[in-house]
């Protein structure tokens, strides 16, 4: 059965997946660098950062169960809506579904949790302490993003106007999304579990509440998504396209074109944004009493999660440096291969391709896969492949089909930014998680 069979279909019923494919797999087909990144990510989430989390009480516990389930409902949300569906997870040593593998919810533990209470330690409040954490959310998740592209850990649509503006094969729109739905996921913790009324009269933290450690859970879950989206819309108005010709009702124009393609504009505006917002916080909170009062850190812990951050920048400047991408044999859940140039429409409505056209294709894979005979890789053709002039009949659009990566070619231009994303960010959680602000000793820790 097609995927295009039922618009909610998000993968076919039949596809040969295995939940459990083993490290030993995921190596032979991906070389070692996804599955050490497979490890580490699962070391970092479900040991080191939960174990941050609970010596410093349930409002960091909450912030990393969030972090958990509203990502992965994110992941899952965008895969299932048939007019965005523009990502496909690699199959890797564990998966949950033929399209998530088990490491992504740590994924999203990581960027999210630490990006989150990092920026608490600036003591800032609400707006500030949430462009903090997009900004550090966002350079912590671009190496990773960055490899991920280049040694297919992943593939994007072809022609999707979301992920079509790319840097190092990078879509604009990923980094454009992580900046502003960690903003958006930090402005809803603060409301909802009450950041900034949780000093104690006496001093120290007072206890959250049952209610309010699941409210907070529940409405990240539902509200961070749909107000990330939303909140993305302004960045990108200069996209919209107005006609003056065909009035309708009572406005004296009509809107042929909505924004809702991510360029240089846009992300230059969101980080316009942020920056801003969060240098006027420290300005104007230089001096004042603390926002998060009640927050008083463990510094062994805080050191802890910084060593876990430079680790994490460490092996993406290393898998990038020693990788070989030219090896991998990825074969699994891609875009839908089939007729070249059916046009279809995203969520904003802008054309694109429906289907993988093998000769006319603009992304850094092939089909060739030179090395997979050689280490008796099976390769999975799609229908059709190679046959000239062929005609599509019965065997329909096919989603399961191995591409390979392909060679680097500027590799010092990769390397270079990621030394650029580790120093930066190296700096950054340095100054978040052991700086001066982050030290708060005029309260008084309480622990649930």
């Amino acid at each position: 059965m097609s995927a295009t069979d039922s618009s909610w279909d998000w993968f076919e019923a039949d596809l040969p997946w295995r939940v459990h494919r083993g490290l030993a797999d995921t190596y032979a087909h991906h070389g070692a660098t996804l599955p050490l990144g497979e490890l580490f990510f699962a070391l970092t989430a479900l040991v080191l950062t939960l174990a941050h989390a609970c010596e410093h009480g349930r409002r960091h516990v909450v912030v990393w169960i969030s972090a958990l389930i509203s990502g992965t409902a994110n992941d899952i949300f965008f895969m299932v809506l048939p007019f965005v569906d523009n990502f496909w997870h690699a199959q890797c040593s564990l998966m949950l579904t033929p399209r998530l593998p088990a490491y992504i919810p740590c994924v999203y533990i990581c960027f999210m949790y630490i990006g989150t209470v990092s920026a608490w330690r600036l003591h800032l409040s609400a707006l500030p302490t949430a462009a903090a954490t997009g900004l550090t959310a966002a350079i912590y998740y671009a190496p990773y993003d960055l490899v991920g592209a280049k040694f297919l850990w992943w593939t994007w649509h072809d022609t999707d106007a979301a992920v079509a503006e790319r840097w190092l094969g990078v879509p604009i729109g990923s980094t454009m999304w992580t900046l502003v739905h960690c903003t958006c996921f930090s402005l809803v913790v603060h409301w909802a579990a009450g950041l900034s009324t949780a000093s104690h009269p006496g001093g120290g933290e007072k206890p959250m509440s049952k209610s309010g450690f699941l409210g907070t859970i529940l409405a990240t879950a539902i509200v961070t998504t749909p107000f990330m989206m939303v909140a993305m819309g302004p960045f990108q108005l200069h996209q919209t396209v107005l006609s003056f010709d065909a009035p309708s009702g009572l406005l004296p124009f009509t809107i042929e074109q909505m924004p809702g393609r991510p360029d240089p504009i846009a992300i230059a505006l969101v980080l316009i944004t942020l920056l801003t917002t969060l240098e006027v916080g420290l300005v104007r909170e230089r001096g004042k009493p603390p926002s998060l009062g009640w927050l008083k850190p463990d510094r062994t812990y805080d050191t802890l999660l910084f060593a876990t951050v430079v680790v994490h920048f460490t092996f993406f400047v290393a898998a990038m440096a020693f990788g070989e991408p030219e090896h991998i044999v990825a074969t699994g859940v891609h875009q839908e291969f089939g007729q070249c140039h059916v046009e279809g429409h995203d969520l904003s409505n802008f054309p694109r391709f429906e289907f993988l056209c093998a000769d006319d294709y603009d992304e850094d894979f092939d089909f060739g896969c030179p090395t997979a005979a050689a280490r008796n890789l099976e390769v999975v053709r799609p229908p059709g492949f190679g046959v000239p002039d062929f005609k599509w009949g019965s065997e329909g659009p096919q989603t399961w089909y191995t591409v390979c990566g392909r060679e680097h070619t500027r590799h010092w231009l990769y390397i270079m930014a990621q030394v650029c994303f580790a120093v930066a960010g190296t700096l950054l959680y340095q100054m978040m998680l052991l700086g001066p602000r982050s030290v708060n000793p005029k309260s008084e820790r309480h622990i649930q």
